[in-house]
């Protein structure tokens, strides 16, 4: 009996064989690090998409938030003040970016219960900025009846 610390090892892979397996691993790693490189690109794009998109609905954001301003000093203004034409109104200091803000008034009247003339201002709010691919408009409308 051969004790089995003295047991004869298991053959050697020959040399041929040890090459072809250290080609393969090479290839893998090869194969792996392209993959890699696929998707990292296109986390990155990704990445830089969303950035534009956060920035072109900020810009959306602002430009409603300016238009809704300039209709609430409308609605803050005696009717008689408010006279039908189209005003361009200044972009407040505190807001970035290349706004332009339009008012567009128009004088009417109503007739309502018992045959009274009710007066009123269509009011039309407009905020024009530019986008990658021009330029893009916010529009908001309001009905302002005299109270007096």
């Amino acid at each position: 009996m051969i004790p089995k610390d003295d047991a004869p090892d298991a053959p050697a892979p020959s040399r041929r064989k040890q090459r072809a397996q250290r080609g393969y691993l090479l290839l893998e790693v090869m194969v792996g690090g392209v993959l890699a490189a696929a998707a990292l690109g296109d986390l990155i794009i990704e990445i830089g998409a969303y950035g534009d998109r956060t920035s072109r609905a900020g810009r959306d954001v602002t430009a409603h938030l300016l238009a809704q301003q300039v209709l609430e000093q409308a609605r803050a203004t005696p009717i008689a003040s408010l006279t039908a034409g189209t005003t361009t109104i200044a972009k407040p200091a505190q807001f970035k970016g290349k706004y332009t803000i339009t008012r567009v008034v128009t004088a009417g009247t109503e007739t309502g219960p018992s045959s009274t003339t009710i007066t009123y201002r269509d009011v039309t709010v407009t905020v024009t900025f530019p986008q990658h691919s021009g330029t893009r408009t916010t529009t908001i409308n309001a009905r302002i009846y005299d109270e007096s």
